[in-house]
């Protein structure tokens, strides 16, 4: 009887370390499960942030589409060569497009309030200077019934003319000096990284404009001669306070060795007759003049380069940009929460830096 019990003893021990062992075992897998699960849970929320927070855009010929990233509004910015019949065409195929497939939010222009008043002013529709000045603001913005939905982005032409004076009042005062060379080297470095190529943090997914862009399109460049000779009229006849300065500048630079020339030249007969006689110090004196004139327009010709980059690069791109950018990101916020895109036509030296901005 003992021996007995202690059988029957034996296999209720055996038997609880069996049903011990099995609820381990169970309550292991059901741990590892869990955190299985949990890790692959937060894999696949890292995956959609991952996926939420990578930069990308997308470049169809002269054109670049994208996520504002504050907004998560799609852009897409066409840049354009002012006044050039194929850029014309592209501005109209691409916006027809997203007014039919109902995907069109509103319509941001390269214009001030100023400059655009005087373009609709000088450009009526149905009039020669609009089909002699035919360009892609206008014809945007009549695809649009409803005009609310235009509106203007760029700096206005008073402010771009006052930077462009204080940028180049302070371009004279630094070539006076070695810490102004300095700044006008930073000042270049800086924009033509910032304004003409992708940020150095994008991936390989962001896509930027490359002159490649354009010098592939045989079209646009068959109709390069209409964009060179329509937009410098258009600027003269609507902004000439702007131009008139800016062209004299420049053609007065350019045509100063021609005018020293000649003015050597009308006195070349006197030079040669006193040399002649024996004025030999005279020869010496014209000598040391050449040298110097010579020097005196490598200078120039260096300071114009400075001069113009600086412009180019500071006050026509990187300050208007500015300015362009955040006209586009309000009306990415007015547009925030839907499917509809804000289209924005701009001079194509804008979309890299415009969209650094707001990517």
């Amino acid at each position: 009887e003992y021996s007995l019990n202690t059988e029957r003893d034996r296999d209720r021990e055996k038997e609880h370390h069996h049903r011990v062992m099995r609820n381990f075992t169970l309550l292991n897998n059901n741990v590892f499960c869990s955190r299985v699960t949990s890790s692959s849970s937060a894999s696949k929320d890292d995956s959609n942030t991952s996926k939420k927070n990578q930069k990308s855009s997308v470049k169809s010929f002269q054109s670049l589409t994208f996520r504002e990233k504050h907004s998560n509004t799609k852009v897409c910015l066409i840049g354009t060569m002012h006044y050039n019949p194929r850029s014309i065409e592209l501005v109209h195929e691409m916006t027809s497009k997203a007014i039919e497939d109902g995907t069109f939010g509103c319509l941001v222009l390269e214009s001030c309030e100023n400059r655009w008043e005087k373009t609709l002013e000088f450009q009526r529709p149905g009039t020669i200077r609009r089909q002699l000045l035919d360009n892609e603001f206008q014809a945007a913005q009549e695809l649009v019934e409803d005009q609310s939905q235009v509106s203007l982005g760029d700096q206005s032409i008073d402010d771009l003319g006052q930077n462009m004076k204080r940028i180049f009042k302070e371009t004279l005062e630094d070539v006076k000096s070695i810490d102004g060379w300095k700044r006008v080297r930073e000042d270049l470095v800086r924009y033509s990284a910032t304004e003409l190529y992708p940020t150095k943090e994008f991936g390989k997914d962001v896509q930027t404009l490359s002159l490649q862009d354009f010098l592939l399109d045989g079209r646009l460049l068959v109709a390069l001669p209409i964009s060179l000779f329509r937009y410098p009229l258009a600027w003269l006849l609507k902004s000439p306070k702007l131009v008139v300065p800016l062209l004299s500048f420049y053609f007065g630079l350019a045509n100063l060795p021609g005018l020293v020339e000649a003015m050597e030249t009308s006195g070349g007969g006197d030079v040669l007759a006193t040399a002649a006689s024996g004025g030999v110090g005279l020869v010496q004196s014209a000598d040391i003049l050449d040298e110097t004139l010579s020097v005196l327009f490598l200078f120039l010709d260096v300071f114009q380069i400075v001069v113009l980059s600086r412009l180019m690069l500071v006050a026509l791109l990187g300050e208007r940009n500015d300015v362009l950018s955040e006209s586009i990101r309000q009306k990415c916020e007015e547009q925030k929460g839907t499917e509809k895109t804000v289209i924005a036509i701009l001079g194509a030296a804008h979309l890299n830096g415009v969209q650094n901005r707001l990517l």
